[in-house]
């Protein structure tokens, strides 16, 4: 299973996320108090096993269950089968410009990953993601905020190749039909849903932040121009 999450920021992207983890140790919960029983109805009824890991390149994750990696990295290390691999901000890290400059490992990882029976789930401000990998995603999720209000409304989203008639080429189409009938619907079959997001805060720090700032402040023209020297440096090594 492939699960893009599209929203603006502030939005409740990586809320989304923790309700998927929140899910998974729901799950947990239910083996350990049912060992036996819980696996067996897995067989017949529509329910998961819980994962075995959580891989994430998002460091504000707080649960004792992830396992921190280098999105740089992605398809040089086999994950363990069963498992979750979480890709934040895959608008920057995976877009139709940075793939370019990815290993041949994460593109094959994300042609086989159906073969290690992960499931990947990444999100983005935009549809800026590398077309391979959105044509590989199963699901779409458009996330809204309204306001101050501590809840978010979450849409699933039609994605669909088709012809466009006019140019008579083969274009991506985003779909939702937003009638007040489809809406009830919508809700019927829980492909539109409420997102309250105080409830997911504890599995992840939403102010954490690791970035390397070169500079200190907006006058550390020292720090500046060390970053300047350092630049100058890597392409001369570069030339050579």
């Amino acid at each position: 299973m492939n699960i893009c999450i599209f929203g603006k920021p502030r939005s409740g992207k990586t809320t989304l996320e923790a309700y998927f983890i929140d899910k998974h140790f729901k799950r947990k919960k239910r083996l350990e108090k049912f060992p036996k029983l819980y696996p067996f109805l897995c067989k017949f009824l529509p329910c998961k096993m819980p994962y075995k890991h959580i891989f994430s390149n998002d460091k504000a994750f707080i649960f004792d269950d992830v396992i921190y990696y280098d999105i740089r990295t992605l398809g040089m290390w086999k994950p363990v089968e069963h498992s979750l691999v979480l890709m934040t901000e895959a608008g920057i890290n995976l877009s139709n410009r940075n793939t370019l400059t990815l290993s041949e490992y994460a593109e094959r990882f994300f042609a086989y990953y159906g073969h290690l029976k992960l499931d990947l789930i990444y999100d983005s401000q935009a549809d800026d993601v590398d077309i391979k990998l959105r044509n590989r995603t199963d699901y779409f999720y458009l996330v809204k905020k309204f306001g101050d209000n501590p809840n978010s409304v979450v849409q699933e989203i039609q994605y669909n190749l088709d012809v466009n008639h006019e140019t008579h080429k083969v274009e991506e189409m985003y779909d939702y039909n937003s009638s007040f009938l489809w809406k009830i619907l919508y809700r019927l079959v829980h492909k539109r849903f409420t997102l309250h997001r105080k409830k997911y805060y504890k599995y992840f720090d939403s102010w954490y932040d690791d970035f390397d700032y070169p500079m200190s402040g907006p006058d550390d023209m020292f720090g500046y121009n060390k970053v300047l020297a350092l630049q100058k440096a890597k392409h001369k090594k570069i030339r050579r």
